[in-house]
């Protein structure tokens, strides 16, 4: 602290504060006066000296009747809010540079609103106005208070507090507690009523939405994390060239771009520059900044979450926190989706309870993030609610999960054998591929019996030779599962030859290490079986990929 800093004279109004405790609060030493009344303080300051002057915030109305005082525009002109002095037809008569820094409409409709605020009370009032003020994106919290002059006239003192940054954080909030809501519930309501790839693109699309408003970008990719491999497959792309998603990352600092070094290490990344950063790999065509926050299921990092950005530094510390909550709503959401499909052999109650458990932990971890997050802006109670509405979200995503493992079981058949023709199916050309022999053996008769010419494979390596050789199938029935290659490699292979080809995955109790089927369903899976399942199940999904095929 300098010899300057050290023999600060400061005059304090009204507080309770000795002397020195006074001066401890504010960082300095040296000699500090308190006056209890503005009169004496007006007085105090007239005789000058001071280098600083501190008062509460409701007593400047009462300070703005000395505003002749040259000590006082010093003082106007260096205090944290926007403070001006108004005649009775609203003209300024002075103002500090706050003010004058504002877009010119927003002081326009600051003067004006004050003018009918005050308009609006009895003359003989002194009583202040506190109101908003809203205009070019610029938000303001203003008190305007009357002041009666000797010869009869009245003034305007207006102080006006910038609120835009908390304004905008307040609808973030708002935007987190819609997203979540939104992308959670999709996954624990309505199971019975939409499949996965159907409730898999819903989710798609609020993701795309809902980091829309959050960050105010559109362009971004999803990576999750294959365990054991430690390779981020992109799993949901928007507004991303195909040359950015086929890029093969994987979770690691060492040359695997700005994504590899997140899912490693944890921790998010802002580059405010791609042309001066090395971390950064190709991405979005003229893409200048970008933002990438880890995807986390409570302590475990599954994934990453990249948004860029056409201009440069367009990403600050502030979207990094919302990203990284709206991140643990991403993650767990896919994690749920994951479950649900895995599960569908199960009984509902026991999906239930693994989903209760699976989640616990990431909505706590969201509830302490969106914490911390407000704790930067406890002097504020608007903000502060959206935290408690946060806590309502979770309370009632906890209650969903509860209420799917209360509803009814459908049952889950074998398939049987049928021994009728069918127009639509007879003569096409199918391939079945699954390391259960059963399986392909049960698919084999069924649709062999309806008219179909059916090849089998017995892994994944086999089938995509097949594709390769005889790229004329009519339509693909793949497990997700398989040795050597999996679902999504046979999908790949198949759209490679033809990309009208139809592919349904079918897929039983288990993890899917590959993600294939939400890679997939992106790019133009037909549907995905649930073993067991019944015939007419199978059939009805092989009718409309072919109906949908033909109509190409």
């Amino acid at each position: 602290m300098t010899t300057a800093s050290r023999n600060r004279k400061v005059l304090v109004l009204k507080t309770e504060l000795s002397p020195g405790d006074a001066l401890d609060g504010l960082g300095l030493s040296g000699q500090v006066e308190v006056v209890d009344r503005v009169d004496l303080a007006m007085d105090a300051l007239r005789q000058g000296g001071y280098d600083l002057f501190v008062c509460p915030t409701e007593d400047l109305p009462d300070i703005c009747s000395h505003a002749s005082n040259d000590s006082l525009h010093r003082i106007f002109e260096a205090m944290g809010h926007g403070f001006c002095l108004l005649d009775e037809q609203g003209q300024v008569i002075w103002e500090n540079a706050k003010i004058k820094a504002c877009p010119v409409p927003v002081q326009e409709q600051l003067r004006a609103t004050s003018l009918a605020e005050i308009q609006a009370t009895n003359p003989a009032e002194m009583r202040g106005r506190k109101f908003a003020v809203s205009c070019n994106n610029v938000h303001l919290e203003v008190t305007a208070v009357p002041l009666h002059r000797t010869d009869g006239t009245r003034r305007i003192a207006v102080i006006a507090a910038d609120v835009t940054r908390s304004h905008v954080l307040q609808q973030r909030l708002d935007a987190i507690d819609l997203a979540g809501s939104e992308l959670v519930r999709l996954n624990v309501e309505g199971t019975d009523e939409m499949d996965v790839p159907s409730r898999l693109h819903i989710l798609e699309q609020r993701i795309i939405s809902s980091t829309l408003r959050l960050l105010g970008y559109d362009k971004f990719l999803i990576r999750l994390l294959e365990p054991g491999t430690g390779r981020l497959e992109v799993v949901i792309a928007s507004g991303m060239p195909g040359r950015a998603e086929n890029i093969d990352i994987f979770a690691s600092s060492e040359g695997n771009g700005i994504s590899g070094h997140v899912a490693a290490s944890g921790r998010s990344y802002i580059c405010h520059d791609v042309e001066s950063d090395p971390l950064y790999l190709p991405g979005l065509e003229n893409a200048r900044s970008s933002l990438t926050v880890p995807l986390r299921l409570h302590d475990r990092v599954v994934g990453i979450f990249n948004i860029e950005a056409d201009r440069p530094a367009a990403f600050n510390e502030e979207d990094r926190q919302i990203a990284e909550i709206f991140g643990r709503y991403i993650a767990m959401a896919l994690h749920m989706l994951q479950l649900i499909v895995t599960e569908r052999s199960a009984a509902r109650g026991q999906t239930a309870r693994n989903l209760a458990a699976s989640i616990a932990a990431p909505l706590n971890d969201i509830l302490t993030d969106a914490a911390t997050l407000m704790d930067q802006y406890i002097a504020q109670d608007d903000l502060l609610g959206k935290l408690k509405n946060i806590c309502n979200n979770v309370n009632q995503v906890k209650e969903a999960v509860q209420s799917v493992g209360k509803q009814s079981v459908k049952p889950l058949g074998q398939i049987p054998h049928q021994n009728t023709s069918d127009p639509l199916l007879s003569g096409k050309r199918v391939l079945v591929a699954d390391d259960e022999p059963v399986i392909r053996q049960t698919l084999n008769d069924v649709l062999s019996s309806l008219g179909c010419n059916v090849e089998t494979a017995k892994d994944g390596e086999e089938a995509c030779s097949l594709v390769a050789q005889q790229p004329n199938y009519d339509l693909i029935i793949s497990d997700v599962k398989m040795p050597n290659k999996n679902g999504y490699a046979i999908f790949a292979a198949a759209k490679d030859k033809n990309p009208n080809i139809p592919v349904i995955f079918m897929t039983g109790f288990g993890y899917d290490p590959n993600h294939s089927i939400i890679r997939a369903r992106r790019q133009g899976l037909e549907a995905v079986l649930f073993k067991p399942f019944k015939v007419d199940e199978l059939l009805e999904a092989v009718r409309e990929a072919l109906k949908k095929c033909e109509a190409h």
